[in-house]
């Protein structure tokens, strides 16, 4: 089970008291505490380990245990009513977990760990840096479209943006112009309007962003235009990376194409292929557990589509060269699609 809003906190608390956790923000600790997931083993009981987790012990006595022998390589015990400090472990692979007794364990996710370690400390190497550079340093860390990024590239990438002050109703991008920068929401809030060119019907309201969120990408990876306009509905900061900029740290983060074979052998294999149209809308209902095979007639709509979602934690594939490319029979509309 996930823990409880109620225990988030004190569960953050802990861990940071643990030496090797204590740099990093509580923020960042607190986001990891809240993807863990906690288990109350049984005596005797075992349970098959994942490669690289943390695996801490609340209350109890537990066994590391080597798979192919059942040899124990580690163990931890811990009495709750005395011992307030949590006991850690790591798991090694090629083992399992044995429960002595009754006990009450958490499994945190190693490779967030590890990534907050090295921001945590790439941030702390830059105490001679302005202030304002530390502060966006440490922004970008929570901001869904650097979390790919090395703590190098966060830097270099930090150094780069360009600051943008815009009022209320200052127009940031327009349909139809030709993209040139990829932009950050730093504060403030914008809408996104979109009109069908097909169509003799107004703009639509299509979405609303705010600090944090992302926009202009979808222009820069198929070299294009604009498909719709940005407008500040509320005054407020927005960071600019130029279009080079955006190729050299981005563009190959969240971006995965696949072949026409294997993107078959996903779809048979039980993965979601979505169109592209309206694909910001289809956000709440894919599972980020489920990987994705995104598509369009030539390949280009959907890479912006597979960037989108990689920035919402969705795994997802633009299939190459698209429906025009795919060697096999297609059943249904596939123009444009």
């Amino acid at each position: 089970m996930k823990p409880t809003a109620d225990s988030l906190q004190a569960l953050t608390n802990l861990i940071s008291s643990v030496q090797m956790f204590a740099d990093i923000p509580t923020t960042l600790l607190k986001e990891i505490v809240a993807t863990a997931t906690i288990h109350h083993g049984q005596p005797g009981e075992t349970m098959p380990l994942t490669d690289n987790e943390y695996i801490g012990l609340l209350e109890g006595e537990i066994q590391l245990r080597r798979d192919r022998d059942n040899h124990p390589i580690g163990a931890l015990k811990k009495n709750a009513e005395l011992d307030r400090d949590i006991a850690l472990i790591y798991a090694l692979d090629g083992s399992h977990l044995y429960f002595d007794r009754r006990s009450k364990v958490i499994f945190l996710d190693g490779a967030r760990i590890d990534l907050a370690l090295s921001r945590t400390a790439v941030l702390n190497e830059l105490s001679d840096r302005p202030p304002a550079l530390r502060k966006r340093l440490f922004w970008l860390t929570e901001t869904p479209a650097f979390t790919a990024l090395s703590p190098r590239q966060l830097i270099d990438c930090a150094q780069t943006l360009t600051p943008r002050l815009c009022e209320a109703g200052t127009t940031i991008v327009t349909q139809g112009e030709q993209g040139k920068h990829f932009y950050i929401m730093e504060s403030g809030t914008a809408e996104v309007w979109r009109k069908d060119p097909m169509e003799d019907e107004p703009a639509q309201l299509v979405a609303t962003l705010s600090k944090g969120d992302a926009f202009g990408e979808e222009a820069l990876l198929q070299n294009g235009l604009r498909n719709a306009t940005v407008r500040m509905t509320q005054t407020g900061g927005v960071l600019e990376l130029e279009h080079e900029m955006f190729n050299k740290y981005l563009r190959a983060s969240f971006l995965d194409e696949v072949e026409a074979e294997p993107a078959l052998e996903l779809i048979n294999g039980g993965a979601k292929l979505i169109p592209l149209d309206n694909i910001r809308e289809q956000f709440s209902q894919l599972d980020p557990q489920c990987k994705h095979v995104v598509y369009c007639r030539s390949g280009r709509r959907s890479k912006a589509a597979a960037y989108l979602l990689a920035q919402q934690g969705i795994s997802a594939v633009s299939m190459k060269g698209g429906i025009s490319k795919w060697p096999f029979d297609i059943e249904g509309d596939s123009d444009g699609h």
